[in-house]
């Protein structure tokens, strides 16, 4: 009987996270278009501050994770910090190598930590990077080519100026 009543406190567990989280549905936000200024993200040297990097970000993407371990730490939506209560993830991220920018489609990813009726999923391509050993940074925009790819060299540039004088 426990068992049973465990498997229900964890569908409704996972669940309640996301009918908790009110994200906009109409929002005017527009992503920064220059890529040199995301190149020329500032930062404090002498300190990796992951997350002050990625509160950064907010401007460049429409939607932002920062995961660490299996906890998502941080989340953007259309420039708004999501300060909600946030789920675990719940499958493993990919052992790749650091600063490599991985791509997939957004609705893929976001069904898979439960985010289903997210606004825009459909048209959003995902961003996948690996900057620490547990600590993931997952970036979601609805660019398509040939400018996504500007993103991404832009991107790569930031994260690595960003690693190197930390």
């Amino acid at each position: 009987m426990a068992s049973f009543i465990s498997k229900i406190e964890k569908l409704l567990d996972h669940e309640e996270h996301f009918d908790v989280i009110n994200f906009p549905q109409d929002s005017k936000y527009q992503i920064e278009s220059n890529h040199q200024l995301l190149e020329q993200i500032l930062f404090n040297a002498g300190e990796k501050q992951w997350e002050i990097f990625f509160s950064r970000l907010t401007a460049f993407f429409e939607m932002g994770l920062l995961i660490e371990g299996s906890e998502i730490q941080k989340m953007f939506f259309y420039g708004q910090n999501i300060e909600k209560k946030l789920p675990k993830i719940h499958f493993r991220l990919p052992a790749s190598p650091y600063f490599n920018i991985l791509k997939t489609r957004a609705s893929l990813f976001l069904r898979k930590i439960g985010f289903n009726h997210l606004p825009d999923a459909a048209k959003m391509v995902c961003l996948l990077i690996r900057v620490e050993e547990n600590r993931y940074i997952v970036l979601m925009t609805k660019q398509a080519e040939p400018w996504l790819q500007l993103r991404c060299e832009s991107l790569k540039k930031a994260i690595t100026n960003h690693d190197y004088y930390a």
